[in-house]
């Protein structure tokens, strides 16, 4: 209880930190690449390989979508998917026994870590199993943003939009043996706003965890939506953590400061890590909103009209302190009126005022 009031000034001293000064830190200092962001090449289906589906399906009414989108996959994937409850499991199995699948495994799972905890606890087992790719999805909907349905569609478009943006994305990891992740480009509504975000605290407990490395004044770019192709080597250092369910808290629809938002930015910096880079995609035929380097194109505007990185450090060293003072009293506060509650409460003649204070 008595680091509750530091706990505070560190999540506020995150996110005080905003994506624009993250990026223009980075983009001034060299201290870190922009992802690259192209569009799905359109090549013939090739020889296809072993490639297994984690969805996580929270929301039954997307099922359809979902099925939908798994059709333009080469024949008989496996597809493994979560659901939260035994009702929509038998939901899941009546929609999604209609692909030509393999395997089709539908676990039920707490609701706790989102598509997060399925990725990394629930199919644990899967990463073993010789797949040569896997494509993660889940039936996304945004309940703080009203474009939660417009990011999923793109998202859903980016990956598995058609037989050819599939073909697409086999055949990039099929040229090049060292690409690790391949994700959608992010969303115009949020390309801005996808830094640590709050998350740094958590990400950085993690990746020492892991063996990783992470920087406050780099934040990683990441696939934004949590869901992307990836080669099962490039994510070792996650699913490597021998994460447990009991560490995500329980559902009460928080928008960061968790260790599924800290593990979602984490995802190119483990495929690095590796030895593997990250490819962002978007499907040509998507709306303008989604082009390549639209981002990257605001944040070059918004560097021109910053002051110099030296001035957001100082900024944000003087932040750093005044949080920190303010932490440090507040708990001095705290620990003050512990104590003198304890005295209150000694037996005899050292129980000052004690008839006042039970």
């Amino acid at each position: 209880m008595l680091l509750d009031p530091l706990r505070r000034a560190a999540r506020r001293l995150d996110s005080a930190y905003t994506e624009d000064l993250v990026r223009v830190h980075r983009a001034a200092d060299g201290t870190g690449a922009w992802t690259p962001v192209v569009s799905v090449p359109r090549i013939g289906r090739t020889t296809a390989p072993r490639i297994a589906v984690v969805a996580h399906a929270f929301y039954p009414e997307l099922l359809e979508q979902l099925r939908r989108a798994l059709e333009h996959l080469p024949p008989r994937p496996d597809v493994f998917v979560s659901v939260p409850s035994k009702e929509i499991s038998i939901q899941a199995l009546a929609v999604l026994e209609r692909l030509d699948a393999g395997l089709l495994d539908v676990r039920v799972v707490d609701n706790r870590g989102r598509d997060i905890a399925p990725k990394y606890v629930t199919f644990a087992d899967v990463y073993g199993r010789g797949y040569d790719l896997l494509l993660f999805l889940h039936t996304k909907k945004s309940l703080t943003a009203d474009f939660g349905d417009d990011w999923r569609d793109q998202l859903f478009r980016s990956l598995v939009g058609s037989p050819e943006v599939v073909d697409g994305v086999i055949g990039m990891f099929a040229a090049d043996p060292r690409l690790g992740v391949v994700a959608p480009g992010h969303h115009e509504a949020i390309g801005r706003t996808t830094g640590w975000d709050g998350n740094y605290s958590e990400a950085r407990r993690l990746a020492r965890r892991a063996g990783l490395k992470v920087h406050r004044w780099a934040a990683p770019d990441f696939p934004s939506g949590s869901m992307f192709w990836a080669r099962p080597e490039a994510l070792v250092d996650l699913t490597g953590l021998g994460l447990r369910i009991e560490e995500f808290p329980a559902e009460t629809g928080q928008v960061g400061f968790t260790v599924m938002h800290a593990l979602e930015r984490m995802v190119f910096v483990a495929a690095e890590h590796a030895g593997f880079h990250s490819v962002m995609v978007t499907d040509p035929e998507a709306p303008a909103a989604t082009a390549p380097n639209a981002a990257s194109a605001r944040v070059s505007a918004a560097v021109a009209r910053r002051p110099a990185p030296p001035v957001f450090i100082a900024a944000g060293l003087l932040t750093s302190a005044r949080l920190v003072r303010t932490a440090v009293r507040r708990v001095g506060r705290a620990a003050s009126d512990a104590v003198s509650k304890r005295v209150y409460a000694l037996p005899g003649r050292f129980a000052r005022g004690s008839a006042q204070h039970r």
